[in-house]
């Protein structure tokens, strides 16, 4: 997207809305809860194990682990 040419859009426009944008972002950011945010590195990291250690034997061994996780929902 940072490729696009913006034709006839004020600069200060473009900044304006860079800075709402982060601002969003910030905020966001800041509300997510602690649990989706290990959720997230721990979807990571499942991805890494997939990727060097094959999806079956993955899939058997952290099972359990899951499954932990998910009941506590």
């Amino acid at each position: 997207m940072t490729s696009m040419k913006y034709h006839d859009v004020p600069v200060e426009v473009l900044k304006f809305v860079d800075r709402k944008v982060d601002e969003s972002v910030s905020k966001f950011d800041s509300q997510v809860q602690p649990f989706v945010k290990h959720m997230s590195t721990k979807t990571k990291n499942l991805s890494a194990e997939v990727k060097t250690g094959g999806l079956a034997k993955t899939v058997y061994t952290k099972l359990h682990a899951w499954r932990a996780i998910l009941t506590k929902l």
